[in-house]
């Protein structure tokens, strides 16, 4: 069926100095989905999900910078009541003076009512690579990232990061599923340049 749409994003950065930088967004998506409750007619359904954050970023030292997040979520369906969730999560980003040694670290809280609300967040990964995974139900995620330049010419990357469900005994599904409460990965990565 014909259906309409909008989206609404607002965002106010502030610099209080050049070593600090805030910013609050709001986004608002409102769209037509198909309803899926119907047995034999397909009903055009409205549905929201609007977005607020505040993040704060910060270079404490000239090599130790840290950053902070808060992120609220809802998302409702026409004739249903409204899902909520959060995340918030600490970053640290440091560099040896001393050594040839980058490393970054996140940890983060989340609890969301369903994945509909659920939340993404970049997070720092290997070379040529990326993460951004979406915070869903209710835990704790936390990464560490490593990279040491061992000559000119020769990088080793190291990363380990972890989930943890509170209310969870199984995730994911299929050939992904795992029994238990917690998901890790591990990446490692060496570059030699020629």
């Amino acid at each position: 069926a014909p259906s309409r749409g909008g989206e609404y994003f607002v965002q106010l950065n502030y610099t209080p100095s050049r070593y600090s930088s805030i910013y609050v967004r709001y986004k608002d998506k409102i769209k037509s989905i198909n309803s899926s409750t119907d047995t034999y007619l397909n009903r055009v359904l409205g549905e929201e999900k609007q977005n607020f954050r505040i993040h704060f970023s910060h270079r404490l030292l000239k090599n130790l910078s840290i950053k902070n997040r808060i992120e609220w979520s809802s998302y409702q369906t026409a004739g249903n009541s409204t899902k909520m969730g959060f995340m918030m999560y600490q970053d640290a980003s440091y560099s040896f003076s001393k050594l040839p040694l980058n490393v970054s670290a996140r940890y983060a809280i989340f609890n969301t009512d369903s994945y509909d609300e659920r939340i993404y967040a970049y997070e720092s990964d290997v070379l040529y690579s990326f993460s951004i995974p979406a915070y869903y139900y209710k835990g704790t995620r936390a990464y560490l990232v490593m990279k040491y330049k061992v000559s000119k010419d020769i990088d080793v990357w190291f990363r380990i990061a972890q989930t943890w469900y509170s209310d969870k005994d199984l995730i994911s599904s299929g050939l992904e599923e795992i029994k238990g409460s917690t998901k890790t990965e591990v990446k490692a990565q060496l570059r030699i340049k020629f």
